[in-house]
């Protein structure tokens, strides 16, 4: 008979976080991926406070490149808003 005490250790919220995320952000990618309207997830991610370093990590792609996708979605809902289109 074993007499295995040990008590398991608790999991790691921030890495249970990070993978649920992760799984989210993968599925919202391939359902809006022929959607032109959509906001791209970098932005959804950037409005929710990450900074380009976090979401590019999460997406694999370099912080520039987080950047610029966020500057053009930006600048794609001000000229719908300058455009009378909501």
């Amino acid at each position: 008979m074993s007499d295995d005490t040990r008590v398991p250790t608790p999991p790691d919220m921030s890495a249970i976080g990070l993978a649920v995320l992760t799984l989210l952000v993968d599925e919202r990618e391939a359902r809006v991926a022929s959607d032109r309207d959509a906001l791209s997830t970098e932005t959804l991610l950037a409005e929710a406070g990450l900074n380009s370093t976090q979401i590019g990590g999460l997406l694999r792609r370099g912080p520039a490149t987080v950047r610029s996708t966020v500057s053009r979605d930006k600048k794609k809902v001000a000229a719908k808003t300058k455009g009378g289109h909501t």
